[in-house]
C-alpha cells in the first residue's frame, strides 16, 4: 500500500499519511496481514482532491483533525461499530454532504454532516444517530444555532451570519432527507412559522405607505 503511510503497533496499524491523489479513497481492512485499527491525527489533512471516504469495519479510533481541511470532501462512509473520534475530525470540510453509516437508513446521513458542519460534534455517535433520542438532540442543536442566546458582548451581527448559514446548509439537505422524519416535521413547522410572520411584516411596511397615499388622494379628491 504505497498511497499510505503507518505505523504497526500492537492494536494493529495506524494510517498516518496518505500519498495518492485520487479523489475516491478506499482503506483497506488490512496491511501486510495486520488490521488497520486507527486514523491518526492529522493524516488527511488539507487534501483538496479528496471527494469521498471509505473506512472498514476495523477502524475503532479516528485521530484530532484527521480530515480537517479537506475543503472538496462530500461523503465518507464509517462503520457501525464504535469509534473514538479525536477533535475536529472533519473541520472546514465546507463541501461536506453526507456521513453515512452501515446499517443506518440514508436520512441520517445529511444530518450528522449537518451537525459536523455547525460544529456539533458530540451528535457525531455511530451507534445511536438515528435514534428518537438522537434526533431530539440534533433539533435542540439547530434550533440553537437558529435562535442563539442573546449576549450583550457580542454584536448582533454575529446572530444574524450564523443564521444565514444555518438556513443555507438546511436548504442544501433538506431536498435529500427523509421528509417523514421528526426532525424534519419540527424543523419544517418553525420555519413556516418565521417565514410567514417575516413576510407578513414585510408586507405590511410595503402596504402602509400605499394605504396612506390612497387616503391623502381621496380626502383631496373630497374638496
Amino acid at each position: 500500500m504505497k498511497q499510505f503511510e503507518y505505523t504497526a503497533g500492537r492494536a494493529g496499524i495506524t494510517i498516518t499519511g496518505y500519498c495518492g491523489n485520487s479523489s475516491a479513497v478506499v482503506i483497506p481492512e488490512s496491511i501486510d496481514g495486520m488490521t488497520v485499527s486507527a486514523i491518526g491525527k492529522k493524516a488527511f489533512l488539507s487534501r483538496k482532491l479528496l471527494r469521498r471516504v471509505i473506512l472498514p469495519d476495523s477502524v475503532s479510533e479516528i485521530g484530532d483533525w484527521a480530515f480537517a481541511y479537506c475543503e472538496g470532501l462530500e461523503s465518507v462512509l464509517l462503520p457501525s461499530g464504535i469509534i473514538r473520534f479525536g477533535r475536529s475530525v472533519f473541520f472546514e470540510c465546507s463541501n461536506l454532504k453526507k456521513v453515512e453509516i452501515e446499517g443506518k437508513r440514508p436520512y441520517v446521513a445529511p444530518l450528522l454532516a449537518a451537525a459536523v458542519r455547525t460544529g456539533a460534534y458530540y451528535l457525531l455517535d455511530t451507534v445511536e444517530a438515528g435514534s428518537e433520542e438522537w434526533i431530539h438532540k440534533w433539533d435542540s442543536r439547530m434550533l440553537s444555532v437558529l435562535n442563539p442566546p442573546i449576549r450583550r458582548d457580542i454584536p448582533d451581527r454575529c446572530s444574524a451570519v450564523r443564521r444565514i448559514m444555518a438556513a443555507r446548509i438546511w436548504r442544501h439537505i433538506r431536498v435529500k432527507a427523509e421528509r417523514k422524519s421528526f426532525a424534519w416535521h419540527c424543523l419544517g413547522f418553525y420555519i413556516r412559522r418565521v417565514c410567514l410572520r417575516k413576510m407578513q411584516k414585510g408586507l405590511s411596511h410595503m402596504w402602509y405607505p400605499i394605504q396612506r397615499a390612497a387616503q391623502a388622494k381621496k380626502a383631496g379628491s373630497s374638496f
